[in-house]
């Protein structure tokens, strides 16, 4: 279902509903679970209400959105489709395409080493496989269509309003630490995905669903 204008279109196959927007469906119930006056609900759509508005414009203004991983800040680049240290003395930028094999389907997001010193995907050694190299911690990040949802949409021509509808953008995106050292599972995450080609055709093949505007999420 898209959310176009103020109003939500529903594609059945041989027609298409419209549907009105939630303010106008139930505005006393929009009104109390976003807080605000029924009255100032009669002059808002659905948008104002469930995405935050000057994030929104801070985007669209072009101001890139943030994403933090272990005191390193980064800027979306989607002319490089990765993230850009802003401190020009780190390393290359981090690629979205290079991610790819760290992908977790089950907690549908990258899980990958970081080096916390260079700021960089840390490169694991294959004759020790189960021990993270120096200065080194498991990150996990979400898909590039949740850290910029605005920047997706411009990036691959889909309907900005429909899709942050889905997706309310953020300015910053926190990584989240979730080990320091590698524990059996860690290992065997690492060694599957490294060795799983299939697998990562399937995150590439959900990818291009997310280009096209379909959710392949459960």
């Amino acid at each position: 279902m898209d959310y176009v204008g103020n109003e939500y279109l529903l594609d059945i196959g041989y027609a298409t509903l419209r549907i009105p927007a939630l303010v106008d469906l139930d505005p006393a119930g929009m009104a109390k679970k976003y807080n605000v006056s029924a009255e100032a609900v009669k002059s808002m759509k659905d948008l104002d209400l469930m995405v935050d508005t000057q994030v929104l414009r801070d985007l669209l203004s072009g101001i890139p959105t943030q994403v933090h991983i272990c005191g390193h800040k980064f800027v979306v680049d989607w002319h490089v489709y990765g993230l850009v240290n802003t401190s020009r003395s780190q390393g290359a930028p981090i690629l979205f395409r290079d991610l790819w094999e760290f992908w977790d389907p089950y907690q549908f997001s990258f899980c990958f080493p970081f080096n916390k010193k260079h700021g960089v995907v840390a490169h694991l050694d294959e004759r020790s496989p189960n021990r993270l190299p120096r200065n080194t911690v498991i990150v996990t990040l979400p898909p590039p269509v949740e850290i910029d949802p605005v920047g997706y949409a411009r990036t691959f021509h889909l309907p900005i309003e429909s899709f942050v509808r889905n997706q309310p953008p953020q300015r910053i995106t926190l990584a989240r630490v979730i080990a320091k050292e590698f524990s059996k599972l860690n290992a065997k995450f690492f060694r599957d995905r490294r060795n799983d080609r299939t697998l990562q055709m399937r995150h590439r093949l959900s990818e291009t669903g997310r280009r096209l505007g379909i959710s392949l999420k459960k």
